[in-house]
């Protein structure tokens, strides 16, 4: 796992102040460099939030120079993500996972090591795993500010 927080750039220490608002990306960074500029200029300028990442570490080489785009990027939370192990360590209430996976069509995903009918297309499990990196890292910058 490999974890950063801001400010990032000197635009960012000038204005280091905790915001109201959090923007949060999840998911596959790849193509980051690409609509780094717009999602900056149309999603989080206009709302003046913080921004927090939350993706895998893979294809890091591709993207990663695109972070510098963002002056009130907050926190950056980065790993080989492993739904299925996180699933599996959970236990309590996160063990109908296992009923849910049966249930048919590509809305699942990222399930690994699984029998054949619970290892299909689909990146819902990978959403709601990046969903929650996003809640602790807000959370985590919450609890800071007081």
């Amino acid at each position: 796992r490999l974890s950063g927080a801001g400010p990032r750039t000197a635009e960012a220490r000038s204005h280091g102040r905790m915001r109201s608002t959090a923007v949060c990306l999840a998911g596959l960074l790849r193509l980051l460099p690409e609509v780094g500029p717009s999602i900056q200029a149309f999603l989080v300028a206009p709302l003046d939030a913080d921004l927090f990442i939350s993706g895998p570490v893979d294809d890091l080489s591709a993207w990663v120079s695109a972070l510098a785009l963002f002056p009130t990027l907050a926190q950056v939370r980065l790993e080989r993500e492993n739904v299925t192990q996180f699933l599996r360590n959970a236990g309590g209430s996160s063990l109908g996972w296992r009923l849910a996976a049966r249930v048919k069509g590509n809305w699942l995903g990222c399930l690994e090591g699984e029998e054949a009918d619970m290892r299909r297309r689909g990146s819902g499990l990978c959403q709601m795993y990046g969903h929650k990196q996003c809640m602790e890292m807000v959370e985590d910058r919450e609890a800071k500010r007081g």
